[in-house]
This record gives structure tokens, sequence and C-alpha cells, in this order.
């Protein structure tokens, strides 16, 4: 007679396997690490969060444009001090350049903000500059109803008329934080194991991969 699968007389440590997996995403996650320590809500206790900018090629003449804005943890409107740091690289293949700083220019700072998950400048009054040495920057004009960068002391990357929605939506999203590969390994896993659990010898849960019944039979009467 074949024998009964495991997860059937045991359904307790199906259930058990999964809730562990998902405890682990949960604490393990960046967001939730912040929750968990009061980093969004307590100004003294903030952990700086690191933003990676978004490329918009249709708007970048051919350009390449990656990069990071990291803050002190800030959630909500930013002041210029609340970046901590940055670095961008704008290249065409010919031309490239790479810069960087610690902070941003007060007086070319409007309507920038952060969630826990992206870096956001106002759609219609928003107006935020990464500036390296003279005539060269990066420029998010939404008040301006433009987008553009400069490089090299004077080259145009690229000067985009837009709209109030053109980079994301309103507000534009210029820069958003990645995930960790390792989350969503975690993730998978624990998906998997909501289809059997793990035992020895590998799945037997009715709709995980069926053992070898006949080697399952002679290991329990041989």
């Amino acid at each position: 007679m074949k024998p009964t699968s495991r997860v059937s007389k045991h359904p307790q440590r199906k259930f058990l396997t999964v809730l562990s997996s998902l405890l682990v995403v949960f604490l393990l996650h960046p967001l939730t690490a912040k929750v968990r320590t009061g980093t969004i809500t307590a100004p003294g206790s903030m952990t700086p969060v690191t933003y990676s900018f978004i490329s918009y090629p249709s708007l970048q003449n051919n350009y390449t444009f990656s990069g990071t804005v990291t803050t002190d943890g800030v959630i909500g409107p930013l002041s210029a001090t609340d970046v901590i740091a940055w670095t961008w690289t704008i290249s065409n293949g010919v031309n490239s350049d790479t810069e960087s700083g610690t902070n941003l220019d007060a007086a070319a700072l409007v309507g920038l903000s952060a969630s826990a998950t992206e870096l956001l400048v106002d759609g219609n009054i928003g107006e935020v500059v990464f500036q390296g040495p003279p005539n060269t920057y990066l420029q998010y004009g939404a008040v301006l109803n433009s987008y553009n960068a400069a490089i090299l002391g004077g080259i145009r990357a690229w000067s985009a008329t837009t709209t109030n929605a053109s980079l994301g939506g309103d507000p534009w999203v210029i820069a958003q934080v990645t995930a960790p590969i390792t989350y969503t390994f975690i993730s998978c896993l624990a998906l998997i194991r909501l289809r059997g659990h793990l035992p020895e010898g590998g799945y037997d849960g009715q709709n995980g991969i069926k053992e070898d019944w006949a080697t399952r039979t002679a290991t329990i009467h041989g």
C-alpha cells in the first residue's frame, strides 16, 4: 500500500515552515528595520537611506545616466542639508562626466521630498540642482518645464521640455531604493514552501515534487 505523505500527517510543520520564512523576510526588510527601530519618526536615531537615480532615456538625448543620492533618513520634505551625499555619471560613449557632492544648494532647492522608497520633486513648482563645477550640473526644473544636464564645464548633454508628469508622474520620481537580491531570494523560497515543505530526501507535499514511491517503499519495508 502506498505510504501516506508526511505533509498530510503533520500539517503543522508546513505552517511553521512558511511562517518562519515570511518572518525572516519581514525582519530583514529595510523598511521594517526603520519602523522597528523608530528611525522614520525619531530624527536623533535616523539611518541614512541611499536612492538610485532613475534614467529617462527618451528625454536624455542618447546619453546614459546613473548615480545615487543618500539622505540622512528624513521622510517628507527635505532641506539642502538632508542630502548628505550624491554622485552621478552621464555619458554618450564619447563625452563622459562623473560628479559628486555632500549637500545641495539651498537657493536651488524647492519641492524635494522623500518617501521610504522614492525621492520626489514637485511636478509644478519643484526645482533641484545637483551642481558640479561651473557649467556642470543635473537639473530637475519642473517649475521651468525642463529637465537639463550639462557636463565637462559646458557641454549640454540634454535639455528636455517637460510637463508636470514627464518623469514618472506628478510628483516627479527622480530616484528610488533598490531592494537587495537577498530579499527576493528569501521571498521566492517562502513561496516555494507554500506548495510543500522540505523534508529529508526532498519534497513530498501533495502539490510539490513527488518522491519515488518505489524507493520510499523499499526504505520503509526493507
